[in-house]
């Protein structure tokens, strides 16, 4: 497993949310940080960064993500 840390951003690039997170790789990362974001209860967000130590290795565009089911 690796580890990453995710943040939530609102539309104006403001963070909302940040927390860890491991993860089998990035792809997986990503979908778990969009996952975590959409259903926060006050802050929901469509919008996330992706981060292992001081490298941003994903950053969403101001549209939001497909919808992934599983």
């Amino acid at each position: 497993m690796l580890h990453f840390r995710y943040y939530c951003l609102t539309a104006q690039n403001r963070i909302v949310l940040g927390d860890h997170l491991a993860a089998p790789d990035l792809d997986a990362a990503i979908q778990a940080a969009y996952a975590a974001c959409r259903t926060h209860p006050h802050f929901p967000s469509s919008r996330i960064e992706v981060w292992q130590g001081t490298e941003l290795l994903y950053a969403s565009g101001h549209d939001p993500a497909p919808v992934i089911y599983a």
